[in-house]
């Protein structure tokens, strides 16, 4: 597995959109709040994908859950993205509130702006900084939390798009429903992909570098302690 997209939300407090071009949104409101995601209004969804990196059709996304305070709360991340108008098109892997072993997961499919279940709602135990992640492959979804596969669904509606990241308060405040640590990728080895810069050292001591390195200081030798 590769990582592509990545946010810890660390920075100033905003607008997803406004304070990093990464994002762009979906469903206006996303908002960075003291080192964390959530929604700006209660009773109101709030979506955005990053736009930096279209990733391949298989793809994932994880996040930590900082917050699911009651059962109006959703915590939601999003696959293959394809639109950001109201014909809103993608697949989401949602957790519900309240923590606790009342929690819940479901996987959903959203198709021209309509949501519909893949799976039936799984009730499971969620706690503060348990991650959540989806996975799509081909067909296939699965819904995992602390990376334990609990749902596993198949549909062909959606063949690729961007990834993303979801929020809702129904009641209470708003910061009832917050992620965290948010990222996504593909399934591709990275060691592997011939797109990643890589040297591993394992060469003669004291031999130069490689051709593939330019010093402008001075010829640089290499110790088998960093192979």
């Amino acid at each position: 597995m590769s990582i592509l997209a990545a946010d810890d939300f660390n920075r100033a407090n905003g607008g997803v959109g406004a304070v990093s071009s990464d994002w762009v949104s979906v469903v206006a409101g996303m908002l960075v709040d003291s080192g964390a995601v959530q929604s700006t209004t209660v009773g109101a969804s709030a979506a955005a994908r990053w736009v930096r990196v279209l990733p391949p059709a298989d793809q994932w996304v994880k996040a930590t859950i900082k917050a699911l305070s009651n059962s109006t709360c959703n915590v939601v991340l999003m696959a293959r993205v394809s639109s950001i108008t109201a014909n809103r098109n993608f697949y989401s892997a949602e957790a519900n509130g309240p923590f606790g072993k009342n929690a819940s997961v479901v996987l959903r499919r959203q198709v021209a702006n309509t949501s519909e279940a893949l799976s039936p709602v799984v009730v499971t135990e969620i706690n503060v900084n348990d991650t959540i992640m989806l996975e799509v492959v081909g067909p296939v979804l699965t819904l995992k939390i602390n990376d334990v596969a609990l749902i596993t669904a198949s549909d062909a509606n959606h063949s690729s798009g961007y990834l993303g990241a979801w929020n809702n308060v129904g009641v209470g405040t708003l910061t009832d429903a917050r992620m965290d640590d948010w990222q996504g990728g593909d399934f591709l080895n990275a060691a592997a992909d011939p797109g990643v810069i890589r040297n591993v050292f394992k060469r003669p001591d004291d031999a130069a570098a490689s051709a593939s390195f330019v010093d402008g200081v001075t010829a640089r030798k290499y110790r088998s302690i960093v192979g």
